[in-house]
Parts: structure tokens; C-alpha cells; sequence
């Protein structure tokens, strides 16, 4: 007994991942009958003898009766021959066994796309895609191209806030091929707002897909999103350093402040920055992007010694996006002194101008002691007509 127990367990290891193998040993077994034909449909070969796929997946049945793969391959043969109702009768009998049977889903998908059930194939999608992270490389392109479509976007929309396992990384693939990103955040500010669920695998998504969405030049999207996030419609108001606008949920829309060996960057009391670099190291302090409507603004900032370090150089820039255009609205360059001065100027945004990049370059000097400068507090406010 104990060694056709060894036997049965080595079938059943084999089974799955070396069908013929575990066909050798027991030619019945349900699982590698079905195995052996899963793997022909996996490698994508279309010439697959749909006759005998069935007896195939009969043989397994017989072995093990409700054997869910089985049933969808038996399911399967029966739709190819163009018994298209008896196909989905039994691979939703295999669904009812077991909801783990990947290919029955991405089945289902197929069938409820061509029925019009928009609803019914995302429910396939979300099984399929927490069932295993195998999943992600054959759906993911197809689900994020299908976003596009309006009718998709709104079924798709409830589950953005259902936590399910797979939805992280979906947007982290959205985030980095670019495509569905528009759409994204559209269906999240059309349900009300507020962003992606504030849970630790989710952190840092909306942060990035405002960042995308910046990037590839979609601004109003960016701008809306933006808005409908916690405190989001404040920060973007505020163009000091403020609280909000050095929240980093909201990325690029606020202060992005630079954290490295050589140049470091700490909010301070009273709305502003404590910067400290290293001798002859340079980098940008602080940025962040603006929605400024065409018109004139008097930018007004504050620059002070930091206490026990030597003084810098800096040069504030404000650029029209998009990137590519590269055109430089205002630069100017300042060093910090031995006291605290305040400076303005009056900047104008051009009508083609849709956002703006603002940014702070520190330099530290060559000596041997870390330079420092204290930046802010500052303000952009309409300038008057004259």
C-alpha cells in the first residue's frame, strides 16, 4: 500500500505540469488528460481535433466525474462544433465545481463580449486575474485597450474601489505602457472622486498616474484628477510650500522636493524650505507643475541664510509644457545672502501655454563646507491691468 501511495503521489505531482509523464504511469488520471490538452490550447495551436479533445475530456470524467477542466474542455468541443448553448452549459457547470479554472474564464470573456454582457466579461476578467499573476501578461493589454470604450469604462469603474488583489497591479502596468491612463482617471473622477482606495498597495498609484498623465501631455485630465483628490483642488490653489502642496499623494501637481547625498530638501515652519548642498553639487530643489490661465502674475519669494552653512547660488525657472515645446516663460538667478530678502516679479503665461513647470536649481559653492539656503515663503497671484 505504501508504495502504490508513493505511485499516486508522483502521478498527481506530474499530473499538471508533466502530463505525458503522468499519462505513462496511469493513463486515466483526470488531471493530465486534461493537462495534455490544456497545453496544446495554452501554446495557442489552432488546429486542435475538437473530437478528440471531447473524448479526451470523457475519458477524464469517467475518472474523476465533476473534474471542472474536463467539463470545460467537453464544453468547449461542443461550442466549436457550433452547440454554443450546450458548450457554455457545461463550462459553467465546471465554473460552479471550481471558480480556479483559468481557461474557463477567459472562455466566459469571450462568450459574454459576443452576447454584449459588458458586466458578465469583466466578472470573468476579475476571476481570471486573481487566480494567478500568469494572468496579467494575456490581460492586461486587452483590458486596458478596451477602457477606450465607454460602456467598458462604467462597468469597469466599481471595481477600481472593490480592492480586488489584481487592481494594483493593473495600474502599474497602466502607469507604465501609458494606455488606459486617460481613462482611469476619468472613471475615477466620474464616481465621485477621491482617488484610489488609501490602502498600503495602492500607495504611490495616484501619485504616478498623474505623473503619466502629465507626461504624455494630457493636462485637463491631469488637472481634474488632480482636483477630485483629497485636499487636491487646495494644493494645486496654493503655490507655496505649504502643507498640502507638499503632499506626495498628489505628485507632480505639487512639490516635489529632492532627497539625495548631495542635495537635501526639508519643509520648515512658516511655508518654507530648508535646503543644504554639497560643495560644488548642484541639482534641482524643488518642482512642481501649475495650471496657470494666460495672463499676467507677480511671483513673490523669500530667500534667507541657513544657520551654520555657507551660501548658494540659485536660479528659479517657470517653462511651458508641453516638454518637447521647451520654452522658457522667466528665469532668473539669485545668491543667498547674509539676511533675508523678499523679490518679485511680474511673469506672463503665454495663451498657448496649457501648464507650466516651476522649478528651484541650487548650487553649492567651492569650499569645503556644505552650503545652505532657506527658500520661501512664496506666492503667485494675479497682477492687476494696467
Amino acid at each position: 500500500m505504501a508504495g502504490l501511495a508513493g505511485v499516486q503521489a508522483r502521478v498527481a505531482a506530474l499530473a499538471k505540469a508533466q502530463p505525458e509523464a503522468a499519462l505513462a504511469l496511469s493513463a486515466n488520471n483526470a488531471d493530465a488528460l486534461v493537462a495534455a490538452v490544456d497545453q496544446q490550447i495554452m501554446r495557442g495551436k489552432s488546429d486542435i481535433d475538437l473530437t478528440a479533445m471531447a473524448v479526451s475530456a470523457s475519458r477524464a470524467l469517467r475518472a474523476a466525474p465533476l473534474n471542472p477542466g474536463a467539463l470545460r474542455q467537453l464544453g468547449l468541443a461542443k461550442a466549436g462544433k457550433g452547440d454554443q448553448a450546450g458548450g457554455r452549459a457545461l463550462v459553467m457547470l465546471g465554473n460552479r465545481v471550481s471558480q480556479r479554472d483559468f481557461l474557463a474564464h477567459v472562455w466566459m470573456i469571450e462568450d459574454r463580449v459576443a452576447e454584449n454582457d459588458i458586466p458578465g466579461a469583466l466578472d470573468h476578467y476579475d476571476l481570471a486575474l486573481s487566480i494567478s499573476e500568469l494572468a496579467d501578461g494575456a490581460l492586461f493589454p486587452v483590458l486596458s485597450g478596451a477602457l477606450s470604450e465607454p460602456e467598458v469604462r462604467a462597468a469597469f469603474a466599481p471595481y477600481l474601489h472593490k480592492l480586488r488583489p489584481w487592481m494594483p497591479r493593473f495600474l502599474t502596468y497602466v502607469v507604465n505602457s501609458g494606455s488606459g491612463s486617460v481613462e482611469i482617471a476619468d472613471a475615477l473622477v466620474v464616481r465621485g472622486g477621491g482617488g484610489l482606495p488609501a490602502t498600503p498597495s495602492y500607495a504611490g498609484l495616484d501619485a504616478q498616474l498623474l505623473k503619466k498623465l502629465i507626461a504624455n501631455g494630457n493636462y485637463d485630465t491631469a488637472y481634474r484628477y488632480a482636483a477630485s483628490l483629497p485636499a487636491g483642488a487646495q494644493a494645486m490653489r496654493e503655490i507655496g510650500f505649504t502643507e498640502a502642496a507638499t503632499n506626495l499623494r498628489l505628485g507632480p501637481v505639487v512639490w516635489e522636493l529632492a532627497d539625495s547625498a548631495d542635495l537635501r530638501v526639508r519643509p520648515s515652519s512658516g511655508d518654507k524650505l530648508d535646503v543644504t548642498v554639497r560643495s560644488n553639487a548642484d541639482g534641482v530643489a524643488a518642482t512642481r507643475i501649475l495650471f496657470l490661465k494666460p495672463g499676467s502674475y507677480r511671483f513673490s519669494h523669500a530667500v534667507a541664510p541657513l544657520p551654520d552653512t555657507d551660501p548658494v547660488s540659485l536660479t528659479w525657472v517657470l517653462r511651458c509644457l508641453p516638454a518637447g515645446q521647451d520654452e522658457t516663460i522667466w528665469k532668473q538667478d539669485y545668491a543667498s545672502t547674509l539676511s533675508e530678502k523678499q523679490f518679485a516679479v511680474v511673469v506672463k503665461i503665454p495663451d498657448r501655454c496649457r501648464a507650466q513647470q516651476l522649478g528651484v536649481v541650487i548650487r553649492g559653492g567651492d569650499t569645503q563646507n556644505e552650503a545652505g539656503v532657506v527658500l520661501g515663503p512664496l506666492a503667485m497671484v494675479a497682477a492687476p491691468v494696467r
